[in-house]
């Protein structure tokens, strides 16, 4: 860890302005302060574990405050030029505060938020009735000290997985036998198109369940055989809040259960970018040495919706012919962690594919929620104007500026963000796929 603070050489490029653009960094870039930069973060914490400050080290308040600010967005993990990556850092840091102070109540109920809502869907009305009524959301968000002013997420009454196996007997089945399953059976399955497995990430799985399917039978309608295999959570919300542990032992567990079925011609897709890339950027640092090897050829081949998309474009598979040609106007605000691993250049290449969309690129950085950051009571303010720099009048902007009479769609792969974008400007986003898949033929 010293190592990569020492990476910094103080040349400040995390206090760029947001006339500058980029992702890097938000809560500077709404602060002005000094303390809120990613130069401070690696100053700080280069002194901190060096010599302590006034005899602390992993007690020291200064050390807290830099790490609260950060909204771990990995902004600069690819515009910091000494590509410090303050976002593994930081979660590693919280890992020995945890280990060292104990597992704050919020941070240990948001690291297994997708294990409440396993539970919760047992008895999903009760449990939306819960997150939505006034008095019993208040006294929720009163215990995990959240915003009074956010929305509590509710639950699909169904999750994806189990929609998906409702609806085709062939995917359970295959998920039943996945111990069984190697590439050489794949191709029992397949259509004309091949085969790929879908990754039911927990965002997606237990509160979009619908959107999901959506992608499920976009693909399926595209020629392709989907196959949502045994997996457990991704552990994103774990790594966001340094429970690395836990988060270990989803990374492992992971590893074990897709290594050996997923391949290049059979990939793991995701729509959520937090959840799929976490098999590329975090996985092979965080399973058992030995498994490092699997963990990497499998983050090689786990892909994002639109990665997956443009390289069936390429191959030829899928065609401008699939779609129609109707005119559309759409504004893409791209996730945090996309644009700092892959970029949103896909997402674009793959609205090629509609003939008649207009694409604009709203010019953001991070939309100011990041995963339950935005949710923090503490936070709320300052992920609001973070919203409010570019990302919020854009979009009021394109909606009041938009053609009636075509269809105009303000788009954003991450659920974070598209919560964040209706809290801020009343406007309801959607994920790109839902746009692709309304406009096929």
């Amino acid at each position: 860890m010293i190592c990569s603070v020492e990476q910094c050489n103080g040349a400040g490029d995390c206090r760029k302005s947001t006339l500058i653009g980029g992702t890097l960094c938000p809560s500077y870039k709404v602060s002005h302060n000094e303390t809120m930069s990613t130069r401070a973060r690696a100053n700080i914490i280069r002194e901190t574990l060096t010599h302590g400050i006034n005899g602390l080290t992993l007690e020291a308040p200064e050390l807290q405050e830099v790490l609260d600010s950060c909204l771990a967005c990995k902004g600069c993990r690819s515009e910091c030029p000494s590509n410090v990556d303050m976002t593994r850092i930081r979660a590693e840091l919280l890992q020995q505060i945890h280990d060292h102070k104990g597992t704050p109540l919020r941070s240990w109920m948001v690291a297994r938020m997708a294990s409440v809502q396993q539970l919760g869907h047992i008895v999903a009305p009760l449990y939306n009735l819960m997150a939505t009524w006034k008095l019993s959301s208040s006294i929720i968000k009163r215990i995990v000290s959240f915003a009074p002013e956010r929305n509590i997420p509710t639950l699909s009454l169904k999750t994806m997985r189990s929609q998906w196996s409702s609806c085709g007997g062939q995917q359970s089945a295959v998920s039943r036998q996945q111990k069984k399953l190697t590439h050489s059976h794949i191709h029992t399955f397949t259509h004309s198109q091949g085969t790929l497995f879908l990754f039911a990430d927990e965002f997606t799985n237990y509160m979009e369940a619908e959107l999901g399917i959506t992608f499920a039978n976009l693909l399926t309608r595209l020629g392709y055989n989907v196959i949502i295999p045994k997996h457990v959570e991704s552990g994103r919300a774990a790594i966001s809040k340094g429970c690395l542990k836990l988060a270990k032992k989803y990374a492992t567990r992971n590893v074990e259960l897709l290594a050996d079925i997923v391949s290049d011609e059979s990939p793991l897709v995701g729509i959520e970018p937090s959840c799929i890339l976490s098999f590329r950027d975090e996985y092979p640092d965080l399973v058992p040495i030995a498994m490092r090897k699997k963990a990497k050829q499998l983050g090689n081949n786990a892909l994002l919706f639109d990665e997956f998309l443009v390289r069936e474009m390429k191959k030829g598979n899928i065609s401008p012919d699939d779609f129609k040609d109707t005119p559309v106007e759409i504004w893409l605000h791209g996730h945090c962690h996309q644009k700092a691993l892959v970029g949103i250049e896909k997402t674009v290449e793959m609205f090629s594919l509609l003939s008649g969309a207009t694409v604009h690129r709203i010019a953001s950085g991070c939309c100011g929620m990041a995963g339950s950051f935005g949710y923090e009571k503490e936070h709320y303010k300052t992920s609001l104007a973070i919203g409010e720099m570019i990302l919020f009048p854009t979009v009021r902007k394109a909606v009041s500026g938009s053609n009636e009479s075509v269809p105009m769609f303000v788009a954003a792969p991450g659920t974070s963000c598209r919560q964040q974008i209706l809290d801020g400007t009343g406007v309801h986003a959607v994920h790109p796929i839902e746009i692709m898949y309304r406009m096929l033929k």
